[in-house]
């Protein structure tokens, strides 16, 4: 999948990681300086001049932590994700580009990517856990 824009993924075991750390890890990702990098916990609308802009917003659940990335270049979202997948140990979810909000695709540490059901209760309540995993 390319992207020029941006793109959302949604992080397990967040407790765990630092701004600083998720900077150099998404920098590696993206392929451009730590300096090219910006992390918010809030929007704020200004003029930037980074490559990336991440904006994080903690959720419920095991997948708890949303991250939106906003991007100047254009790059591979699949492996972007893949590399933040590896770099941090942990599992995310992804739009799987179906109409259904309830698939996302599952990426592993290892590589590996499954489409997943999410519970359709736990969606009502903002959390999101896959059904089939």
């Amino acid at each position: 999948m390319k992207s020029d824009n941006g793109f959302d993924i949604i992080l397990e075991g967040h407790p765990a990681f630092t701004d600083e750390k998720l900077a150099v890890v998404f920098a590696e990702a993206f392929r451009v300086s730590v300096n090219d990098v910006l992390i918010e916990h809030k929007y704020a609308q200004r003029d930037l001049d980074v490559a990336v802009r991440c904006i994080l917003d903690e959720l419920d659940g095991d997948f708890g932590l949303l991250a939106a990335f906003y991007t100047r270049i254009e790059i591979n979202s699949a492996d972007v994700i893949k590399h933040i997948c590896r770099r941090l140990d942990c599992r995310c979810l992804s739009d799987d580009g179906d109409l259904n909000p309830y698939t996302m695709f599952l990426y592993s540490p290892d590589g590996g990517v499954v489409r997943v059901s999410l519970d359709d209760e736990d969606m009502a309540e903002n959390r999101h856990r896959p059904d089939n995993v």
